[in-house]
């Protein structure tokens, strides 16, 4: 005897079904290249299925999905309301201009995600980052609490900080959400913190190694990567301090829309490199570090 499903078991089924079908679609036929996962990292929380399947059209919504939860993401609506009373969020932090608000803020235009999507109430800061920047991830959570940090299966540092208001406030000091095509240099920044907004966009976007020119000398690289009209600010700014140094930006790939600036002039660098990492400065250690094993070589003190 045939039993009629109730509404609720056919829903069931149907969520069943449809997570199979997106497991053969994922397991099939899509392939994820590394580009597209750390996208798909940084961006799962913040957009629809809708959205991320613009941004991966090779990708169906379902294989879209199914990636996000081999790699140990789930969206979960109650609990992302559950947070957002649980956790009380330093509104304060970002509301006046100074050296070390600056910075942060240059850090999260270039790695931070903010989401600010009435339609489906999600609102914060978002951040997916390498395991080897974790401390650094835990020191803005000290500031600004939000969620615990945790951890993905393949090694990466989530942090998020739920907060309508935050988002606000960011917004207003000119820090744009879905910025990735669209980054601009927030005019809002004081001249006398410019070093340290880049200097945080650098730590979160950019490059600072020692490398070799052809004559197998020393030379310090400082490069960023970023939208034409964001770097050619950036550039500006620094052409206003004459450090002596003429620099192109450049595609990143020829079929990426994001540039790439970098300053490599052997004899100035260093004049840039005290600027935007002086003494005692807060950065990133690894980015910080090559300039004054650099300055060493040459016998200068930063």
């Amino acid at each position: 005897m045939r039993t009629r499903k109730t509404t609720r078991q056919a829903r069931t089924d149907l969520s069943t079904l449809m997570t199979d079908l997106g497991s053969v679609v994922s397991m099939g036929k899509e392939t994820w290249t590394k580009d597209e996962i750390e996208t798909l990292e940084k961006d799962f929380f913040n957009y629809t299925l809708k959205e991320l399947k613009k941004q991966f059209p090779k990708h169906s919504e379902f294989g879209i999905r199914n990636k996000a939860l081999r790699l140990g993401m789930k969206k979960d609506r109650s609990k992302v309301a559950q947070e957002q009373r649980k956790y009380n969020v330093n509104l304060d932090f970002f509301k006046t201009f100074n050296s070390e608000s600056c910075y942060w803020l240059g850090f999260i235009s270039a790695d931070g995600c903010i989401y600010y999507d009435k339609l489906n109430s999600r609102y914060g800061l978002a951040f997916t980052q390498n395991i080897k920047d974790k401390a650094h991830i835990i020191k803005l959570h000290k500031i600004l609490s939000g969620s615990p940090i945790t951890i993905t299966k393949d090694g990466k540092v989530n942090y998020r900080c739920i907060s309508k208001e935050l988002s606000e406030i960011l917004i207003r000091q000119g820090i744009k959400p879905k910025k990735s095509l669209t980054n601009t240099y927030p005019k809002k920044i004081p001249s006398k913190f410019h070093n340290d907004f880049i200097r945080g966009y650098i730590d979160g976007d950019g490059t600072v190694r020692i490398g070799l020119t052809k004559q197998g000398k020393l030379k310090l690289i400082i490069s960023m990567v970023g939208t034409k009209q964001f770097l050619d600010k950036v550039k500006e700014i620094i052409d206003g301090y004459d450090f002596g140094m003429d620099v192109n930006i450049h595609k990143d790939r020829p079929e990426k829309a994001l540039c790439v600036l970098t300053y490599q002039h052997k004899d100035n660098i260093l004049n840039l490199a005290k600027w935007l990492y002086p003494k005692d400065c807060f950065a990133l250690e690894r980015k910080k570090n090559p300039i004054y094993e650099y300055a060493k070589t040459k016998g200068v003190e930063i």
